[in-house]
């Protein structure tokens, strides 16, 4: 005999038809009566619930023998004869249908069904505490619950205090998930663990299939949570054609509106079970939260302080309230329900930043009134707000200032702007500052009267024709101890001609503007020869004090030279010096690079100190 044979059914990978077929033949070979038969059918079952989900149900798998058995019949004949033992098996079978049969009459009857002291009293019958027939109904009452499932929260946490059958399953998956579906495990679990939907206010419905009802709201409940709202959505309506006044499916309907941005609908629902059950809070918690989001500051204010007066520790609307009232502009009203929370919950953080904000809005308004009456008010907001005084904001922003990153960024800094600074000097010989005062705003050297007003340190563009180079020619040595001298040499001079084997550092120049001649020094050699080719000069010059000695050089070549007799009848000045400087429009390239490395250098230290502030303000 095959194993489909000894369960009595044709080969299925349905495993409910299985678990149907072992739960009846379980009623014929009782462990303790027939316990070979038990045993056949124990394994009978195994197999073919192993076989399902492979879905390999043409396996043969284990064959039995139908000796010593012969109460099972693959094609039973019309007429039995009695026997005692038949008579006594009957007399087995009985109670387990009896049972059963209370069961099915309990769960039809709607009104009964929702009652716990009905289950209660049922399920502590004797047969389910009965260890010769504690399989039996067990195996029998998860299989009625499969199909007829929709009981209140109460009676499934009885079921599970009798049965076990959620922590037997996790103690053994393996063996115990055998008896259960994976979908009908998940619904079992979560009717003991989530809040339960009530059945009280659907049981005078006329005319109503509570089953079909119930399994549509249960649907529409799990769309929800899921976020599936079209499905959700569908079958909330559903439901609510077959009855329109279920409080709880009038709840669901009023979340989903919400979700869907029909707060108007959602308004609407919640009304609707304020009539049908209007002491049920939660109507008016969540109206109160729907006001509120709809822009209905004043209405959702006083639903919050209805809410209260009813539950005075309610913290959700304690806070809903807080916002109403700042929305409102209550600000003292608000402050002193945000004070209310922290009195007993001291670590809220809505209520602690809530509270911060208040009075940040208090100082705002307070700094609006008259000079006199402001000063002491927002001293007191102050000292709520915990903010230190002038000296104690500095000690606090030196203390919570990086100051490793400040010192490294401004040792950096300091070298980066040396290197800048060198960089224009080596390539145009100008500082960085007189660089770009000269090309923004240039000072043309056009007259007398503009080098008189012109003093040391200051840039002129130089722009002369006929300059006439000197003869005489710049020298600078440095002394073993680092000092540097200078002396001059003129080729006209043949006493003070001792530096023909030295290289010149400068070359002198004279030019003459309106009656007045002045002297340039060109450091430049490349310079010196183009102007002494062309005796013209187009170039940006430093204004300095003139060497004591160097007129005395100047007048001796104007006496001898050819061009001399120009400038004798000018005003020579012997106070300033004009140092010629070769410069392009271009800005060194070094300069660039250092010059951005200072940006972002600077933007990473003030970004710093706003940090810091920031966090000392707050």
């Amino acid at each position: 005999m095959g194993v489909w044979e000894v369960l009595g059914i044709e080969p299925t990978e349905d495993i409910q038809s299985i678990k149907k077929a072992y739960s009846k033949k379980l009623k014929v070979h009782h462990p303790e009566d027939d316990p070979e038969g038990y045993q056949r059918l124990r394994e009978a079952y195994d197999h073919a619930v192993k076989a399902a989900k492979k879905g390999d149900i043409k396996e043969t798998g284990p064959s039995f023998s139908d000796e010593n058995n012969i109460h099972i019949w693959s094609n039973p004949p019309n007429t039995v004869e009695l026997t005692v033992e038949t008579i006594d098996r009957l007399e087995v079978i009985d109670p387990v249908d009896e049972f059963m049969e209370q069961v099915e009459e309990l769960y039809s009857d709607f009104s009964s069904r929702i009652r716990h002291e009905q289950w209660s009293k049922l399920l502590n019958n004797d047969i389910v505490w009965n260890i010769r027939f504690k399989e039996i109904v067990e195996v029998t009452l998860l299989d009625f619950l499969h199909e007829h499932r929709f009981l209140p929260k109460r009676v499934w946490e009885f079921i599970e205090y009798c049965f076990r059958w959620r922590e037997l399953a996790t103690e053994d998956p393996d063996d115990r998930m055998e008896h259960f579906t994976e979908e009908f495990y998940h619904f079992y679990c979560r009717q003991l663990d989530e809040p339960a939907l009530r059945y009280t206010f659907i049981q005078h419905a006329a005319d109503l299939d509570y089953d079909v009802f119930l399994n549509k709201r249960e649907t529409g409940y799990q769309a929800l949570k899921e976020n599936n709202l079209e499905l959700a959505g569908q079958s909330l309506d559903e439901a609510y054609a077959m009855y329109s006044d279920d409080p709880d499916l009038l709840r669901l309907q009023g979340e989903y509106f919400l979700r869907m941005g029909e707060k108007e609908s959602a308004l609407a629902a919640m009304e609707q079970g304020i009539r049908i059950y209007p002491d049920d809070i939660d109507w008016y918690l969540i109206r109160s939260r729907i006001w509120y989001e709809t822009h209905q500051f004043v209405e959702a204010k006083d639903e919050c302080l209805y809410i209260l007066s009813r539950m005075p520790a309610n913290m959700g609307t304690l806070r809903l309230l807080g916002k109403c009232l700042i929305q409102l502009g209550e600000l003292e009203k608000a402050e002193e329900n945000y004070l209310k929370i922290l009195e007993s919950f001291p670590n809220d953080i809505d209520a602690i930043t809530s509270l911060a904000h208040i009075r940040s809005e208090m100082v705002e308004r307070a700094k609006r009134r008259p000079f006199f009456t402001r000063r002491s008010v927002i001293k007191r907001l102050y000292k709520k707000l915990g903010k230190p005084n002038f000296f104690g904001s500095v000690k606090l922003f030196w203390m919570q200032l990086p100051k490793v990153g400040v010192v490294f960024t401004l040792s950096f800094i300091l070298f980066l702007h040396v290197l800048l600074s060198n960089s224009f000097i080596n390539d145009t010989g100008l500082t960085p500052i007189s660089y770009l005062k000269n090309m923004i705003h240039p000072v043309e050297l056009s007259s007398t009267e503009v080098l008189n007003q012109l003093d040391y340190s200051d840039i002129a563009q130089i722009k002369l024709p006929s300059v006439h180079f000197l003869g005489i020619t710049e020298y600078q040595a440095k002394a073993q101890t680092g000092a540097i001298s200078t002396r001059y040499n003129s080729s006209y001079s043949k006493q003070r001609n001792w530096a023909r084997s030295i290289l010149p550092t400068g070359w002198f120049y004279v030019a003459k503007i309106d009656n007045s001649s002045i002297v340039l020094l060109v450091s430049d050699a490349n310079q010196a020869v183009q102007i002494q080719k062309s005796n013209f000069i187009d170039s940006p010059g430093t204004i300095v004090k003139m060497p004591q000695e160097l007129p005395e050089y100047v007048w001796e070549v104007l006496q001898i030279t050819d061009f001399g007799s120009k400038y004798k009848d000018s005003k020579f000045v012997v106070d300033k010096l004009i140092v010629v400087h070769n410069v392009t429009n271009e800005v060194p390239v070094k300069a660039v690079i250092y010059s951005v490395l200072l940006l972002v250098l600077y933007a990473f230290l003030l970004r710093l100190f706003v940090r810091t502030y920031k966090t000392v303000r707050f």
